[in-house]
């Protein structure tokens, strides 16, 4: 691979990752939190994949954040390893980014993958920023075994791609680099630090974890878990990072009205509800089961919240609610045949498009993640002619290209003119 490039002194880097697709997104919702022109925040180009491909778990959206010391301070850390900025799934001190430059071949390619980590220069800067942060959150103990060297580590993979290697031939390569390089401990559930490589097609991310998530399966993205927001059973649960980019992307400001007609567990109202103040977020779905969940929910987060929540068991498209009286519909709908076929999810698509519309107020912007954005562009142009023409339009303005757990997906932005 090629030459590793060094530390910047007085500079820390990190590795950021997020809902890939809406990076940019989500890159300036961190410079709007941090509010310091001295922080670079860049998202990592994505890479050009065929066949309607979003590049499996490992395509996640990365962000390389640089911090001067000087800016440097325990609310900017606490933002981003994820904690005061929802937005990020999780951060990492950076060890190493490299574009086309993993090989496929077996033998080959993991012994460059473990020497490109195990080789890299910042391992200084990255382990002296893991132990700030690791007091930041009371693991006292870690950041002194990790000041001391005699921490204890594991290597976790998430890949994606035309290799003749696994995932976990991946973890094991880069653990024995770097176990040879310092002779650590290892531990695959009471490690001090977690070497994580994320490697899609011919590139690859790495670094260290700035949360001790011993409950995390090595060859998976962590989940996100909310003590106010349970998983409801059965029932999809979208991650609240991707939430938040989505309401991100609809604008949603305080004291607006906030509409999730498709609302399952209730996750997109109740992550507004605790974000954005004064906002009234409604959460409806069709599902008893849905439904009673999301309700908990409501209850659990209530006392946190700066808006409110109100849950509903409505039918998406005859929603109880009067004409032009919502400001934002945000909501993530169904995909495939988890709900019913993908072929009837499709043909409700004017009905709901309609409804919608008419709940908006004008200027009001409606914010849809799904795997069928095609149909919904042209649903949009066809409820401007059903509709009434010049008075009664959607105007789309984004159709985002995105990954959603590992599937490829879209976020269609529109704007009811």
């Amino acid at each position: 691979m090629g030459q590793t490039e060094a530390a910047v002194p007085g500079v820390d880097s990190y590795l950021l990752l997020c809902c890939g697709g809406l990076e940019h997104v989500v890159a300036d919702a961190l410079r709007e939190r941090l509010h310091d022109p001295g922080i670079s925040v860049e998202p990592i180009p994505r890479q050009e994949l065929t066949n309607n491909h979003s590049g499996g778990a490992a395509g996640v959206g990365k962000l390389l954040v640089s911090v001067p010391h000087a800016s440097d301070s325990a609310d900017v850390r606490a933002a981003l390893r994820g904690d005061t900025e929802p937005c990020i799934i999780i951060g990492l001190a950076l060890i190493q980014h490299q574009t086309g430059t993993v090989k496929p071949e077996k033998e080959a390619g993991l012994q460059e993958l473990g020497a490109a980590v195990a080789q890299s220069q910042r391992w200084a800067a990255a382990l002296n920023l893991l132990a700030r942060h690791l007091r930041d959150q009371g693991e006292a103990a870690a950041a002194q075994r990790i000041a001391e060297g005699t921490l204890r580590f594991r290597s976790s993979c998430v890949r994606d791609g035309p290799h003749d290697w696994s995932s976990n031939e991946a973890m094991a390569s880069v653990g024995e680099a770097v176990g040879e390089r310092f002779r650590w401990g290892v531990s695959m559930s009471a490690f001090d630090c977690d070497v994580c490589t994320i490697v899609l097609r011919d590139c690859m991310a790495c670094g260290l974890t700035l949360k001790l998530l011993h409950h995390k399966s090595g060859n998976r993205l962590p989940h996100e878990p909310r003590a106010y927001l349970q998983r409801g059973g059965r029932i999809a649960m979208l991650r609240p990072s991707t939430a938040h980019a989505l309401l991100r992307a609809a604008r949603v400001a305080p004291g607006a009205t906030l509409l999730d007609p498709m609302g399952g567990i209730g996750t997109i109202a109740v992550e507004a509800a605790l974000a954005v103040a004064g906002a009234r977020c409604i959460s409806s779905d069709t599902s008893v089961e849905a439904t009673a969940c999301a309700r908990e929910n409501a209850a659990a987060c209530a006392g946190a919240c700066v808006g409110s929540v109100e849950v509903h068991q409505w039918d998406a498209a005859a929603l109880q609610l009067p004409d032009a009286s919502v400001t934002h519909v945000v909501t993530d709908m169904p995909f495939g045949r988890q709900y019913g076929s993908a072929r009837a999810n499709k043909q409700q698509v004017p009905r709901l498009l309609s409804e919608w519309r008419r709940v908006l107020k004008v200027g009001g912007r409606a914010v849809l993640l799904s795997t069928y954005s095609h149909v919904i562009v042209a649903a949009a142009a066809a409820v401007d002619v059903a509709q009434g023409g010049e008075g009664a339009r959607w105007r789309v303005e984004q159709d985002l290209p995105v990954n959603i757990g590992g599937v490829p997906a879209s976020v269609v932005v529109l704007e009811r003119l």
